[in-house]
């Protein structure tokens, strides 16, 4: 059970990073694109390959933070 509460962990903490992420960039690409259409046309194809490495980027923090977190709730490893 213990592999299952840490890979939880870690799965909530990359979403939560990575839902985050979506919704600050999404929200600068919109008042970007209200403030000045066609800025990013073309640029869809590499806008994609940044998301997405962005969200890789969302699960580089969000794994050892879900471990922190499952090891301070269970352990009390740390007192953050």
């Amino acid at each position: 059970m213990t592999g299952w509460a840490i890979l939880l962990s870690a799965l909530a903490m990359t979403a939560i990073v990575g839902v985050r992420y979506l919704i600050t960039s999404g929200a600068f690409a919109l008042a970007t694109r209200v403030r000045h259409p066609g800025l990013y046309r073309g640029l869809e194809p590499q806008m994609r390959r940044e998301i997405g490495w962005s969200l890789a980027s969302a699960a580089i923090y969000g794994i050892p933070a879900g471990v922190v977190a499952w090891g301070w709730q269970a352990h009390g490893w740390t007192r953050i």
